[in-house]
């Protein structure tokens, strides 16, 4: 893989959520180069008994909260409880370093559906006011997509937190 040609080694596989995008290899990585793996516990059930067709259930190393912290390279990540698109979505955020590991919480232009089983139209609304306090400069790093800035999309943020609603 392009990791073992440069040299690399993951510190651990960290799960944003248990869709079945999102944690269809994580155990093979997790294995593959015997890392940890972390998720919300409001996913656990989605990892451990997932219900996508053929990705067979696996066991999670540890269960990460609101507030934890953790640690890639050499840079201390707090840990977002994040809901919404799912109940256990989970986010890492460092001030110092601008930035804001997402998974499907933030894409430019919109938020991960509410479309599915289990999503929270409510829930996403009260993330989204929470990222407002995140500073513009704070660079998106999505689980799918390009990057973007809580600056560049505020506008539209601001007006799910004041009316409430998604569009």
């Amino acid at each position: 893989s392009e990791i073992d040609r440069r040299g690399l080694q993951p510190e651990l596989v960290f799960i944003t959520h248990g869709h079945w995008d999102h944690i269809g290899d994580a155990d093979a990585l997790r294995t593959h180069y015997d890392v940890p793996l972390l998720v919300h516990a409001a996913d656990r059930p989605k990892i451990e008994e997932p219900s996508y067709g053929d990705i067979a259930g696996f066991s999670t190393d540890q269960t990460v909260a609101e507030g934890d912290t953790v640690q890639l390279g050499g840079i201390a990540f707090t840990v977002m409880h994040t809901p919404g698109h799912s109940p256990g979505q989970v986010s890492l955020y460092n001030a110092d370093e601008a930035a804001f590991l997402g998974g499907d919480t933030l894409f430019p232009g919109g938020y991960g559906t509410i479309e599915i089983a289990d999503a929270s139209a409510e829930e996403t609304v009260e993330t989204i006011r929470r990222l407002l306090s995140l500073p513009d400069e704070t660079v998106v790093y999505p689980g799918h997509g390009l990057t973007t800035t809580i600056g560049a999309e505020r506008h539209w943020m601001q007006r799910v937190a004041e009316t409430g609603r998604l569009f």
